[in-house]
């Protein structure tokens, strides 16, 4: 129940002007829950549709109203028996574009260390955030590319985990974090092939007081001050920015960001209504 938005019905002003209007009544349904699972889509969801349909509306046609749809897959899949219990359009009632949030683990550097305030951030500037931690036991490749594919935006530090950009849709919004120091791999690796693929790319550059590094050396050491003058070719060098560095990412800053990415994300939902 937990994925399950709780819906008040309100009366509008009366001075509201409806740019669409109904004939029918709408029948709300979510497919939160457990849906995704091919037994509970039918015994949590189909059958008590076709239940309620049969014994409130019978003989009536009806809209269906679509509550917490996080994946655009579902109502693919299941159109033809979904058009079954209406001949009207449905109506997705969820207007927030969505973010997948890829979490890069502890161990393996460039680690966002308060990521419940970044997800809080995320959800506060109007995104419905999902979060995917790509580890080789714990997501399968259908889920990742399930979940990625119906997303809006996609935001990750820079590593591997960005790899999972092959998964949006033209016109998505990329967002890279980008720890200090390692603003050449970024663009090889990923910026490149990202514009290739029509999405759109953004990138958050973190300030040094973001890095875990600046209390390891301090702000004026040449590490933070010059990477390129500290790496000098030497790629072990660059284990410092790759591997040690954590971030800890300015809330207000970010969040100022975050608006930028929405309106980019809001667009892009929008154009595909």
């Amino acid at each position: 129940m937990s994925k399950v938005k709780e819906l008040t019905l309100t009366s509008a002003p009366h001075s509201t002007q409806c740019e669409v209007k109904h004939n029918t009544p709408a029948l709300v349904f979510s497919v939160g829950g457990y849906t995704e699972n091919f037994f509970h889509d039918f015994s949590d969801g189909f059958v008590p549709l076709f239940i309620t349909i049969n014994s409130l509306f019978y003989n009536q046609d009806v809209t269906l109203v679509i509550s917490d749809c996080n994946y655009l897959w579902w109502p693919q899949k299941y159109a033809e028996i979904l058009a079954q219990f209406s001949h009207y359009p449905i109506i997705d009632i969820k207007k927030e574009p969505q973010l997948v949030f890829v979490i890069r683990k502890l161990d393996v550097g460039r680690a966002i260390l308060n990521k419940k305030e970044v997800i809080k951030a995320i959800e506060d500037v109007g995104f419905d955030v999902n979060v995917l931690y790509p580890t080789t036991t714990h997501t399968s490749m259908a889920r990742a590319f399930k979940l990625v594919h119906s997303s809006h935006a996609m935001l990750e530090v820079h590593g591997a985990g960005l790899t999972h950009m092959l998964f949006l849709r033209p016109r998505a919004v990329l967002v890279q974090v980008v720890p200090i120091g390692v603003d050449l791999p970024l663009n090889i690796s990923f910026k490149g092939p990202a514009k290739n693929l029509g999405l759109e790319c953004m990138d958050y550059k973190v300030k040094t007081k973001e890095s875990s590094l600046a209390e390891i050396y301090g702000a004026n050491d040449l590490v933070l001050k010059n990477p390129d003058a500290y790496v000098i070719g030497n790629y072990n060098n660059m284990r410092v920015y790759m591997r040690t560095q954590n971030l800890k990412l300015d809330i207000v800053r970010f969040k100022r960001y975050l608006v930028k990415v929405y309106k980019k994300a809001k667009k892009f939902m929008d154009m595909e209504s």
